[in-house]
């Protein structure tokens, strides 16, 4: 189902078809972290260096897209218009390519691998991925995330009434599910997971400045030693966990991508892990940790927010189960479907990855833009799912959106309206583990537990490599 633009503010709930009771009077929440709606020029966004990818001063009331000069005299182009952007990310050409810069930044993290590739080299590690993905069933992905998320309760949810962070379970249950994805194991496998997030952070915002600064003409070989010796320690890390994995010992033994990868199933004895087999874990683990961590957390944080939305959820889960505390098995999470609304909201107000980057090799005209060579040209999907034209409301939280009058969740929205995993040829390859992992820990946490804030403040965003809220989001977890 395509989304419909005349949505209208009320919907009728009566006519859903869900397997639980919805109230037709509910109201559609407010949401609190409203863009300004002030014209704010380009340019500031530009001065600001990205230190903090200025969120708040995208325009989200224009959808003319915006090019400035930067310090440089190169153009530096935010596109926002849906149709170009859908042209720009489904264009297979070698005139647009991912940053040189971001490709510096990355390599010492993740070698040779599939995000920082371009074109041909892309396309083959991209195929090689999807048929490791491919070939892992979804009961096994959600047999995965439903171990990792009894053992986010374990650590982090053990009193009756508990204060934890947002931010710290969605980076230990996003970090588990994935190594356990990758290669059967938790993180709990190999020691100094803390430790070496803080180091993980800590490169992520030495990066942002060494990019600044490198656009700025600053030579490279010396920005490097404030991110490199970083980067070496979490792939080490990384490494070790891959390295530790232990190879088939029956043939009953669920797979892991890792065993994919390395065509461990008709090979059980492998000498040693390949460097491409290598580069390409690290990049699933820290990118796909890195993202799902973010949408955790700003679930969360929705959930927090919105007791209803939470209660409602809550029903969902309760249908299938009859009140009994046991995770969902996969025809019950396939039918899930406002669940799957929840975790489609959430992705629409914060997508994980807010800028999406491309470089012009050369001087050209494409669809309706022309682009200068060497300009950097932006794709905010933070812009993109806030805008009036497209979305009904598009500043409130509103999971009701994505239903239709038979109770099912859309699957397709036209052009380039919603971009959580980027979109054509260069899409995120585990759109599916993602949306598995926040699917699994939503309907374990809510069966289990009353989530509320322990502030009200205004939560302020930056974009990293990932969004993330500038300081930890204080929650109360009370077991139900």
């Amino acid at each position: 189902m395509g989304f419909k633009q005349d949505l209208p503010n009320h919907i009728e709930y009566k006519q859903l078809n869900l397997p639980f009771f919805i109230p037709a009077n509910i109201k559609i929440p407010d949401y609190p972290d409203k863009v300004s709606e002030k014209v704010c020029p380009f340019k500031r966004m530009l001065r600001a260096g990205y230190s903090n990818s200025q969120l708040e001063l995208l325009n989200a009331s224009s959808f003319t897209d915006l090019q400035s000069k930067g310090r440089l005299g190169k153009f530096i182009t935010l596109l926002t218009n849906p149709s170009v952007v859908k042209s720009l990310l489904t264009f297979k050409s070698k005139k647009f390519i991912k940053s040189p810069v971001v490709v510096w930044l990355l390599k010492p993290l993740i070698g040779n691998s599939l995000f920082i590739c371009n074109e041909q080299d892309w396309a083959g590690k991209r195929k090689s991925l999807e048929m490791s993905l491919r070939r892992i069933p979804w009961s096994v992905l959600i047999d995965k995330c439903n171990d990792s998320a009894d053992l986010v309760f374990q650590h982090f949810c053990s009193q009756p009434h508990n204060r934890v962070t947002a931010n710290a379970i969605a980076q230990f249950y996003s970090a588990d599910s994935v190594a356990r994805v990758l290669t059967g194991h938790s993180i709990g496998a190999i020691s100094g997971f803390d430790e070496i997030m803080k180091v993980f952070h800590s490169y992520e915002s030495n990066i942002l400045r060494c990019a600044f600064l490198a656009n700025l003409g600053f030579p490279k070989l010396i920005l490097g030693y404030f991110f490199k010796f970083k980067a070496n320690a979490v792939r080490s890390w990384v490494e070790k966990l891959v390295l530790n994995s232990t190879l088939y010992s029956n043939a009953n033994q669920q797979p892991t991508i890792l065993d994919v990868l390395w065509h461990r199933e008709s090979n059980p004895v492998i000498p040693s892990v390949p460097l491409d087999v290598l580069d390409t874990s690290n990049d699933i683990m820290l990118s796909g940790f890195s993202t799902t961590a973010s949408a955790v957390a700003s679930m969360l944080y929705l959930l927090s927010l919105y007791s209803d939305e939470q209660q409602l959820v809550r029903n969902e889960v309760r249908s299938f189960t009859t009140g009994l505390p046991r995770s969902l098995e996969e025809h019950e999470l396939s039918s899930a479907i406002y669940s799957m609304a929840f975790v489609a909201e959430v992705l629409r107000l914060y997508p994980p990855v807010s800028f999406i980057q491309r470089i012009a090799t050369s001087h050209n005209q494409f669809v309706e833009s022309i682009f200068e060579e060497g300009s950097l040209i932006l794709v905010s999907p933070w812009a993109i799912h806030r805008h009036y034209k497209f979305w009904e409301r598009p500043n409130h939280f509103c999971p009701q959106r994505w239903l239709d009058s038979n109770g099912s969740v859309a699957q397709k929205i036209s052009d380039a309206q919603y971009l959580p995993f980027g979109k054509g040829h260069r899409g995120c390859p585990g759109e599916k583990l993602a949306n598995t992992i926040l699917l699994v820990i939503l309907t374990r946490i809510v069966q289990k537990f009353e989530i509320k804030r322990v502030t009200h403040a205004k939560v302020a965003w930056k974009s990293q490599l990932s969004l993330r809220s500038s300081k930890p989001i204080s929650l109360l977890i009370r077991k139900i």
